[in-house]
């Protein structure tokens, strides 16, 4: 009886063993049925995606063809409905998606359809023929009034006629097969019994595949199918339902149509089908359970007599010999017999006991020996690591360009590489570690060392310090052994320095030699202003004079003079003429960089209508009409910049053609820049000649004749526009007129928009 309750105790024992291995099993198997129905949910979305792609490329080829028949003429104007009627006949039969295509006059009545259209042909009242005539933009019909346009499960879209004066003139309707549904099962490689289905918010069905002739028009009837309908954001979403009494798992994406409502695309696959491979993996890991069970039970049971019955009875017989009076008798069982064998151990003597104790002893030094020596390995071998590391890090600071130094908490120097020994070289010998910076710049000093641009060498040695005590790496510039290096000091978490020293000698010379160039270069342009302003206004006086004579010899002696005389004077006069317009043009060229205003906020409109009054009488004379578009508001000078309008618009004047002259002046914003274009339609001029318009001198060649003036106007502009931080170009051909642009900087405003951004409108002037 004792060994069948050994047994049976044993029984129980591996029955609790094995039991959380049946928890666990039970965990992981419904884990994976939550993997399964994820991976299940994710196809499901995945489907939905490709079918709402595909829908949409439909709906907006739909969409196209729409747009494309409001433009067409006999549609348009809803005569010729015979030559209309045939045409849509014959694209529905180019089209085999679409079932029925058509066009409604502004009272809804169908003139001109492909197809049939069931019950009354007037959809003056309709809904959606409403909102079509309020919003002039498409929509997707009900399935209620969809029926009536097709004989055939479609899906509607109507799309508004504008005639030319802007009225409404009707609409243009296409019916879309919803039979289309069978491409899908082909194209997206649908599971079998899966359901394929277009929804609106109503929890109206749009399409459905199978059976789009039952369910098209209908309800949506499960409101789980309709709460992930509502819920499914951007990106979709999934949920499992039973529906029509089969669980299932929808997919559902937003379909986003223009002017319309969204729609839902959902995809249902049948879970059944689904979940049916984790069905039999699971039967197969139930039967593979029950076979463990059952094997670790008979083991137990056959293993038990051998383990635990024989010990036990052997441990009865020696209790009986030693009952007997049999003092050699001993337990024999090993340490495999666990607690028979220490009961056996009660059995034997006080030596059996303490010789065991000694082998216990030593089992636990040799446990112990090798702990130590396992620490002892490890510890060699981080040490070994912590070796390679600092080795690393010293070859990688050797190699810098730069000079590196490290000093510890108590600034005394830990560690420096050679390019900082060779900056302090003098004093090799006392950089050696333990040295504070002080007394390495101190010896640097004392042995010859120089700092250049420093008279007081204490003070700088003061100055120095303090730089280094603060540590926070703002990055100084100083001459050393004529050399220039740019030193930074960092404070380290421990409380150390580290400096960078990097020679920048080439840099800070070129830097200063570029410096010189430039301010020889301000010191020359001045100079020539200044030449040009004073020449200018020095050769001022004697034209005067001699224009004045010139006239005066004219008057009093005419009639004295040959022709010949006369047309000399009158040549001399001229040129005097000439020579004083050009003398001004050129100080008002000199003066641009001279006479100038600080920015401020300028209205370019303002400048516009400036310039314009300024050549109020050229124009007349021309009989020309200029157009100002709204302009922005811009930084700058604004009499610059309506001498700068007013060179431009009188350019167009002086190149005026046979036709009456328009000119047109724009703006448009791009990136950071304002752009500006002043064009006209008058004789223009070759590409070539394009090129150097904007040379100081440069007249233009129109034609036979050479064009008036000293060639000094556009030259002036290229200034004005230089000066206000933008570039001036011409587009031109001969006969068509030409194109001046130029580009101004955007002016910042507080709220973060560019000033002149809010206009709209054109100005005739």
């Amino acid at each position: 009886m004792k060994a069948w309750s050994l047994r049976a105790k044993l029984m129980l024992l591996i029955g609790l063993a094995i039991l959380p291995l049946a928890l666990l099993e039970c965990h992981r198997t419904r884990m994976a049925r939550t993997r399964v129905e994820v991976r299940v949910g994710g196809e499901a979305l995945r489907l939905a995606r490709l079918a709402a792609g595909h829908q949409r490329t439909i709906l907006e080829s739909a969409r196209q063809l729409l747009m494309t028949l409001t433009e067409v003429d006999c549609i348009r104007t809803g005569k010729e409905r015979e030559v209309c009627l045939a045409f849509l006949r014959k694209l529905q039969q180019t089209n085999p998606l679409y079932a029925n295509i058509g066009a409604m006059d502004r009272h809804g009545a169908v003139y001109a359809a492909a197809g049939e259209v069931n019950g009354p042909a007037g959809f003056g009242d309709e809904p959606f023929f409403q909102q079509v005539r309020k919003t002039r933009e498409w929509r997707v019909l009900d399935a209620r009034v969809a029926r009536r346009f097709s004989s055939v499960p479609s899906l509607v879209l109507a799309y508004p006629i504008t005639l030319d004066d802007g009225a409404f003139g009707g609409a243009v309707f296409v019916a879309i097969n919803l039979e289309w549904g069978e491409a899908y099962d082909v194209n997206l490689a649908l599971p079998p019994d899966s359901v394929m289905a277009t929804v609106d918010r109503e929890a109206r069905i749009l399409s459905h595949f199978p059976d789009p002739e039952r369910w098209v028009g209908r309800q949506v009837e499960n409101p789980g199918v309709m709460e992930a309908v509502l819920t499914a954001g951007e990106k979709g979403g999934w949920i499992s339902v039973r529906d029509a009494g089969q669980d299932r798992v929808y997919g559902v994406v937003p379909l986003r149509i223009s002017g319309n409502s969204p729609v839902y695309v959902c995809v249902g696959l049948n879970r059944e089908g689904a979940f049916a491979p984790y069905l039999q993996a699971l039967r197969r890991q139930l039967v593979w359970v029950a076979l463990i069970a059952g094997s670790a039970l008979t083991g137990a049971w056959l293993l038990g007599s051998l383990f635990m019955v024989r010990p036990a009875r052997h441990l009865v017989a020696v209790a009986r010999a030693v009952a007997e009076g049999n003092s050699t008798s001993r337990s024999r069982l090993g340490r495999g017999a666990g607690e028979f064998y220490e009961i056996g151990t009660a059995l034997n003597h006080m030596a059996d006991a303490a010789e065991q104790r000694v082998t216990e002893l030593e089992a636990v030094q040799a446990e112990l020996q090798a702990a130590h020596d396992e620490l002892e390995e490890r510890v060699e071998q981080r040490t070994a690591e912590l070796t390679r590391a600092r080795e690393r890090l010293t070859d990688a600071v050797e190699t810098l360009d730069a000079g590196f130094v490290l000093f510890d908490a108590e600034g005394k120097l830990r560690a420096c590489n050679e390019p900082f020994r060779r900056i302090f070289g003098n004093c090799r010998e006392v950089i050696v570690p333990g040295v504070t910076f002080e007394e390495i710049l101190r010896a640097f000093l004392r042995k010859g060392g120089k700092i250049e641009g420093v008279d007081d060498m204490k003070r700088w040695i003061a100055t120095r310090l303090a730089y280094f005590n603060e540590a926070k790496g703002a990055p100084i510039l100083a001459k050393i052994n004529g050399r220039w290096f740019l030193t930074s000091d960092h404070r380290m978490r421990d409380g150390g320095t580290v400096s960078l020293r990097t020679d920048v000698t080439e840099r800070t010379e070129a830097h200063e030699e570029l410096e010189k160039v430039a301010e020889e270069l301000r010191r020359s342009n001045a100079e020539l202003e200044q030449f040009a302003y004073v020449v200018s206004h020095d050769l001022q006086e004697p034209l005067r004079m001699v224009a004045s004579y010139t006239e005066l010899l004219e008057k009093r002696y005419s009639d004295r003079m040959d022709e010949d005389a006369r047309e000399f004077i009158r040549y001399a006069a001229d040129g005097a003429r000439r020579m004083q317009q050009f003398i001004d043009d050129l100080l008002r060229y000199s003066r641009v960089s001279k006479r100038t205003r600080p920015f401020q906020k300028v209205a370019m409109d303002d400048v516009a209508d400036a310039a314009l009054e300024n050549l109020r009488y050229s124009r007349e004379e021309k009989h020309a009409e200029v157009v100002v578009e709204p302009l922005p508001t811009v930084m700058g000078d604004r009499m610059q910049l309506v001498q700068l309008f007013q060179n431009l618009i009188s350019n167009a004047v002086k190149f005026a053609g046979p036709e009456p002259l328009k000119v047109e002046i724009k703006a448009a914003r791009e990136d950071g820049i304002w752009r500006f274009s002043v064009s006209d339609n008058g004789l223009g001029f070759s590409e070539e000649a394009a090129d150097r318009v904007f040379d100081i001198f440069q007249r233009l060649h129109v034609g036979e004749a050479e064009a008036e003036g000293s060639g000094i106007g556009l030259a002036i502009c290229k200034k004005i526009v230089e000066r206000h931080g933008g570039r001036i170009w011409v587009k031109s051909r001969p006969g068509e007129g030409a194109t001046f642009y130029f580009t101004l900087p955007i002016v910042a405003e507080a709220s973060g928009k560019a000033a002149g951004t809010d206009f709209e409108g054109n100005v005739s002037k």
